[in-house]
C-alpha cells in the first residue's frame, strides 16, 4: 500500500471489525479508537483482548465465525448485531489457515481455513447486499493478502491461499455487476491485500519471514483508514 500520510479525522463513522482480537485487526480496533472522528467501534472475533474495555466508545461481542456459517441460528445473529449497530464501515480482518504441505495436514483444518477465508464472510456480504434493514450506506472492506495478486501460490498454505483466491473472485465479480444490478444495495465491497505481516499469525519458518519480508501491522491498519476515508479501494 502506497499511503503513507498522517490520519487525519474521519466523520462520524460506525465501524465493526470482524477479527478484533489479534493481528492487523487489533491494530485497526487501536488506530479507530484514537480517531476522534469515530463514534463507536464493535469488536467481533472468538475472544477479547481486554484492553479496551474501558474505552467508552468501544463495544465487543464474541463469536465463532465457521460456527456461524454451519449454524444459521447463529449467522442470523451475527446479521441481526451487524444491522441494528448501523455501520458505515465493516472491515473483515479475520483469517488464517494450517501451516504445512495441503496432504499432511487434517481436512478439518484445510475446511475451518476456507469456512473463515471465504465461505462466511463470501455469505455475510450476500446477506448484507440483501438486507432491507441496512440505514447507512456502508462499505465492507475485506483484507486479502499477497498471496491473492500471487500467481505462484503458497505451497506451505494451500488452504489459505484458495480461501483468499476464491474471495477475491467473488469480489472481482461483484464489482463487475455492481454498476447495474446492485445500485439498490447500500453495501458497497472494497478490497485491499497487504503483505504478509508481523503477527502471531505468520509462523516463524514461513518464507516472508525467513527473507525479511513482514509489514508492521499498525502501519497497515492506519493506512487502511486513510484509505477508507479518502479514496476507492480496489
Amino acid at each position: 500500500m502506497p499511503l503513507e500520510s498522517n490520519m487525519t479525522n474521519m466523520k462520524n463513522e460506525r465501524v465493526i471489525v470482524l477479527g478484533s482480537n489479534k493481528g492487523l485487526g487489533f491494530a485497526c480496533v487501536s488506530a479507530l479508537l484514537e480517531n476522534d472522528g469515530v463514534i463507536q467501534v464493535l469488536g467481533l472475533s472468538r475472544k477479547d483482548s481486554g484492553i479496551h474495555n474501558k474505552n467508552p466508545k468501544y463495544a465487543f461481542k464474541a463469536f465463532d465465525f465457521t460456527a456461524a456459517y454451519d449454524s444459521p441460528s447463529i449467522f442470523l445473529e451475527v446479521l441481526k448485531l451487524i444491522e441494528d449497530f448501523e455501520p458505515t464501515q465493516i472491515i473483515y480482518s479475520a483469517g488464517g489457515g494450517p501451516f504445512g504441505e495441503f496432504g499432511q495436514k487434517n481436512w478439518k483444518d484445510h475446511e475451518w481455513a476456507i469456512k473463515l477465508n471465504f465461505l462466511f464472510p463470501a455469505k455475510l456480504v450476500w446477506a448484507l447486499m440483501s438486507s432491507k434493514k441496512l440505514i447507512n450506506e456502508c462499505n465492507f472492506l475485506y483484507v486479502g493478502s499477497a498471496i491473492a495478486e500471487s500467481e505462484s501460490g503458497d505451497a506451505l498454505g494451500p488452504s489459505y491461499a484458495a480461501g483468499k483466491w476464491a474471495m477475491k473472485g467473488l469480489y472481482l465479480s461483484i464489482m463487475a455487476s455492481q454498476s447495474d444490478s446492485d445500485k439498490y444495495s447500500k453495501l458497497k465491497m472494497k478490497w485491499i491485500s497487504p503483505g504478509y505481516m508481523d503477527t502471531d499469525l505468520l509462523p516463524k519458518g514461513s518464507i516472508p519471514r525467513l527473507n525479511g519480508r513482514v509489514e508492521d501491522p499498525k502501519v497497515v491498519a492506519k493506512e487502511i483508514l486513510i484509505a477508507l476515508e479518502h479514496q476507492p479501494i480496489a
